[in-house]
């Protein structure tokens, strides 16, 4: 996980020339809404479900859950859901700035079709068709808080040749965009000591205490 500027980022109603395209989040998880999920329990799991599941977008949709971005500290730069074509386009070179991934282009498409069925949402950022940067984020509806809904991020790679120019926070507003849009009280990740500025500049603060053990 690696630190870069925090480029400054405008909102626009159409424009996406030096500004931000945003559309509602809406297409990426299906119809339902919050108040649908929740406002009928005895049909609150199959809401959820259709909240929360990933599908494969038309074009229309895909387009609507698309951010560009163009600012002084870097090139033209999009962020949207991974495709598996992205396989091709530099995913795993971009995704080893953080570790390694030694997979053959056959394992590479079954994990990604793996995690799309996990409902594990991966973004990709795009400079010139390239991948210059990826997160992934998971959505996690919780018992507690009320039903509440909690974001993790996980796996932030920029690309060596592309860090300290504003992808990877790029990337980070644009999940945390996500997380809002999805109604999350919280959003978490683990991170080295040595990148913890970096996220804190985008709004994160220590807490507790990772643990993990090794199987």
């Amino acid at each position: 996980m690696l630190a870069g500027k925090v480029p400054t980022i405008k909102r626009s109603d159409a424009s996406v020339v030096g500004q931000l395209e945003w559309h509602a989040l809406s297409p990426l998880f299906g119809p339902g809404t919050w108040s649908r999920v929740f406002g009928d329990m005895g049909h609150g799991l199959m809401g959820m479900t259709d909240y929360l599941e990933p599908r494969r977008l038309d074009s229309a949709a895909a387009a609507a859950n698309t951010r560009r971005i163009m600012t002084n500290e870097m090139p033209p730069l999009t962020i949207r859901l991974m495709e598996a074509a992205d396989l091709g386009r530099g995913f795993l070179t971009a995704l080893s700035a953080l570790k390694p991934a030694d997979l053959t282009d056959e394992q590479a498409l079954e994990v990604f079709h793996r995690r799309t069925d996990s409902r594990v949402n991966t973004y990709v950022a795009l400079i010139d068709d390239r991948v210059a940067g990826t997160a992934s984020l998971l959505i996690e509806p919780k018992f507690i808080h009320h039903g509440g809904v909690v974001g993790h991020v996980e796996d932030v790679a920029v690309r060596a040749d592309h860090q300290h120019h504003g992808v990877g926070a790029a990337l980070i507003q644009h999940l945390l965009d996500v997380c809002r849009r999805a109604g999350c009280y919280k959003v978490i990740l683990d991170c080295e000591d040595d990148v913890a500025p970096f996220y804190e500049k985008l709004g994160f603060h220590r807490w507790e205490q990772a643990m993990r053990v090794d199987l």
